[in-house]
């Protein structure tokens, strides 16, 4: 990393460690590829907070890094107005380029970082801007080369503000970036090389020097917790997909408590969370430990960005209960048995007396009062504590479980007569 580079790495973490540790917004200017490239490789040395990148629009190129606490109980503002800039008299307007709106800007005494994307249209230009310098520009910016311009803030023209794109339908052999480039711009591979090599090419923010890396869905790997690399989820993941370590990660914190109020406002934030970041243009995987359709924490925040209006799809994936099973190498259930889940700390009162097999989940905590509900049930007993994970241990009977077992401690109760 050069000088330049290294400036941009420290300032960005001095960013969020203000936010970490004064528990408020901090916001970074405009960052080009580059400077995304670098954040991208840093995100690992970041404190415990939130952060996300946005440029004010889905199709921007420059964006800022919003840090974000972790604990906050309010949405601010993101700092970015978009200008709109038009000539007072079009019939005697010049034909402007970006680089003449950005020439005309810098010349006022505004450092880059300050500028956003530039969007250019027929006798009309949108850019992004810092909020901060917003006034001044409209204030002082009134000519562009030889035509007079009225600048003013663009409050109802989003919808309006998009780069002129070209739809390229072709067929490549694989998926590889020097295939789509050479697809995309009709020039040979061999061409293209060079550019990788110099790294002129960008994916999601990072540069590519490979010409032989495999483009890949899904931009934003979403996990609960506060340290995404810590989770268990993640080192699950990691190992099954090691390219997860080069996707921008986005911490959803989610807290271990029976507090409803806490755990409301904590679902309201991880949603607004995943809605900020798909406000980018990005899709986000969530990912969750076992199936998301078993006391998965998603759904909470599922049911939110749903009424939002966003599109959500769940995959399925293999339950702790399988997956326990599995391990101990017996079936669940066999002919015509029920089969009864249920997480044990919420239900200290059941006497297991139904037919069919129990799987009791989430034991850990309470695992002295569900030994005695065991104890009392007459039932075989067989648990796994941290299944598939390097720890791992089996317990054999009631009598083998410690009181002190794990949170990731799943148990298996089946009649007499039901094959342990």
């Amino acid at each position: 990393m050069n000088k330049e580079d290294n400036y941009v790495k420290n300032r960005l973490l001095d960013l969020a460690d203000i936010t970490y540790s004064k528990n408020i917004y901090a916001y970074s200017d405009f960052l080009n590829l580059n400077e995304i490239n670098i954040f991208n490789t840093i995100t690992n040395q970041l404190p415990p907070v939130n952060y996300y990148l946005t440029g004010g629009n889905v199709y921007a190129e420059r964006k800022i890094v919003v840090f974000k606490p972790i604990e906050v109980y309010y949405e601010e503002d993101v700092p970015i107005t978009l200008l709109k800039i038009e000539p007072l008299n079009k019939k005697y307007a010049d034909t402007l380029n970006h680089r003449d709106y950005l020439g005309a800007i810098l010349n006022l005494g505004i450092d880059r970082s300050k500028i956003g994307d530039i969007f250019i249209g027929e006798n009309v230009a949108y850019i992004y801007v810092i909020t901060g310098i917003s006034d001044y520009i409209i204030n002082n910016f009134t000519k562009v080369k030889h035509t007079l311009i009225s600048c003013k803030i663009a409050y109802d023209e989003i919808e309006n503000v998009r780069p002129n794109l070209k739809e390229i339908k072709g067929t490549i052999g694989n998926i590889r970036l020097d295939s789509i480039i050479s697809l995309a711009f009709n020039k040979s591979r061999s061409s293209i090389v060079s550019y990788i090599e110099e790294k002129k090419v960008f994916v999601n923010g990072k540069i590519i020097t490979s010409n032989g890396y495999s483009i890949k869905e899904n931009d934003i790997i979403a996990v609960p917790g506060a340290d995404v690399r810590e989770t268990v989820a993640y080192k699950i993941a990691v190992q099954a997909v090691p390219e997860l370590a080069d996707k921008e990660l986005l911490p959803i914190y989610m807290p271990m408590t029976h507090d409803k109020a806490e755990l409301e406002l904590n679902h309201e934030k991880g949603a607004k969370a995943l809605e900020a970041a798909l406000d980018t243009g990005k899709n986000v995987v969530f990912l969750t430990l076992g199936d998301p359709t078993i006391y998965s924490t998603f759904t909470y925040v599922q049911k939110r960005v749903e009424a939002d209006g966003y599109q959500t799809k769940l995959v399925s994936g293999i339950t702790s209960f399988c997956a326990t099973a599995a391990r101990l190498n017996i079936p669940l259930t066999e002919w015509n048995q029920p089969l009864h889940v249920q997480p044990a700390v919420h239900r200290l009162d059941s006497e297991l007396d139904q037919p069919g097999t129990y799987v009791l989940m989430k034991s850990g905590k309470k695992m002295n009062q569900v030994k005695e509900i065991l104890a009392k049930s007459g039932r075989n007993i067989r648990m796994v504590e941290n299944c598939g994970m390097p720890d791992e241990h089996i317990y054999n009977s009631v009598e083998e479980i410690p009181d002190d077992a794990g949170y990731y401690s799943l148990i298996i109760a089946k009649e007499q007569d039901g094959g342990l």
